[in-house]
């Protein structure tokens, strides 16, 4: 009876680990199989085979925490817990003045010190700027230092000092850009041009802030099945691999009607922006970047939406940079964080300028 409960106990093991590495070519079948085993092993000696079963799904998680390709951002970058996406979290705003953190991936360590406004900037009495440019992580410089900002690069380009400002925030997107903009014109400040800088992380985050959003119309996941996803691995391939759920943890039908919604929802905000800054005198430039994913696969998810505007009469200048790095992805973007490294910034600086040159020539002093 013990030899045979060992037997089907190192079975289990076995098919467990066949079934890990070819997860996607025989799942299925493996996973039936493993099931029949454990019943057996129940049935020869319960108490044993329930404490086995238990050692089992602990050494699974433990594998899967290791080999999972189902890791979230932070967990790439070092941390071992995960909060659920759609959990209520305070809008980005701008930091604390005068304060300094640090990036501390295991890519990369960079200090980003906050200037008077909160933000990633240098100190400056100045009032009237040549740009604002608004953006996410990307644009706040999430892996480079203060000098390879794309900012900080375009000065240098320019030979202008302090004349961009940046109002980059990490986690923000265009519905919260907007209201930064409207606070920063509130403040008395100016500037000849807006630089709005959009990725599919924009997206990302709408959604999760979609259940806020009346236009919308959307309800998130229950806060027991984020829980659950956020702490277990094995939960996280069943939502995966069984439910078929994408990791914003929707169906794929889900997904695209709300993506439909979003895009929508960005088009009119768009054309928000562009009133806004006519009201204040400034010219709207909006500027289209790809993630390292999107590189990889050709697949750029604001395409439709570029053709969309550009089939506009009046739309506001375009700067489609999303095929930039196309055929050297990995030579720009850090392979953990997909930030861009610090040449990313440099050719992604130097591609924006000039294209904003060829179509606004006063840009450069």
């Amino acid at each position: 009876m013990k030899n045979s409960l060992v037997i089907i106990i190192l079975l289990c093991l076995a098919l467990s680990i066949l079934n890990f590495a070819l997860l996607g070519e025989l799942f299925y079948p493996l996973s039936i199989l493993i099931l029949v085993c454990l019943f057996l092993a129940f049935f020869l000696h319960k108490k044993k085979a329930f404490a086995i079963l238990v050692l089992l799904v602990l050494l699974t998680e433990l594998g899967l925490r290791i080999f999972s390709p189902y890791k979230s951002y932070l967990e790439r970058n070092g941390s071992l817990s995960y909060i659920a996406m759609y959990f209520p979290h305070p809008s980005p705003s701008p930091e604390i003045p005068g304060t300094i953190k640090y990036d501390e991936n295991p890519e990369f360590r960079f200090a980003h010190s906050f200037n008077s406004l909160g933000y990633r900037d240098a100190q400056t009495s100045t009032k009237n700027f040549k740009a604002f440019i608004l953006g996410d992580s990307f644009v706040q410089g999430i892996g480079t230092d203060s000098s390879n900002t794309i900012d900080h690069l375009i000065e240098q380009k320019i030979a202008c000092k302090n004349c961009i400002l940046n109002m980059g925030l990490a986690g923000s997107e265009l519905t919260r850009h907007y209201t930064l903009l409207e606070n920063i014109y509130s403040e008395g400040l100016h500037a000849d041009y807006v630089l709005l800088n959009l990725n599919s992380t924009d997206i990302n985050d709408i959604i999760f802030s979609a259940e806020r959003i009346p236009e919308l119309d959307f309800k998130s996941p229950s806060y027991v099945f984020q829980y659950a996803y956020g702490m277990s691995y094995l939960f996280r391939h069943f939502t995966h691999d069984i439910l078929e759920y994408n990791w914003n943890l929707l169906s794929q039908k889900e997904i695209e009607e709300l993506n439909i919604k979003i895009i929508k929802l960005i088009f009119s905000y768009i054309y928000k922006y562009d009133t806004l800054c006519k009201a204040n005198h400034s010219k709207l430039i909006i500027v289209f970047q790809a993630l390292r994913h999107e590189c990889i696969n050709k697949n750029y998810t604001y395409s439709s939406l570029i053709s969309k505007l550009e089939a506009e009469v009046d739309h506001p200048l375009l700067v489609n940079l999303t095929t930039l790095f196309e055929e050297h992805c990995d030579l720009y973007y850090w392979p953990l964080d997909q930030h861009f490294n610090p040449a990313g910034y440099e050719l992604y600086s130097t591609e924006l300028l000039h294209k904003i040159l060829l179509k606004e020539p006063s840009f450069k002093p």
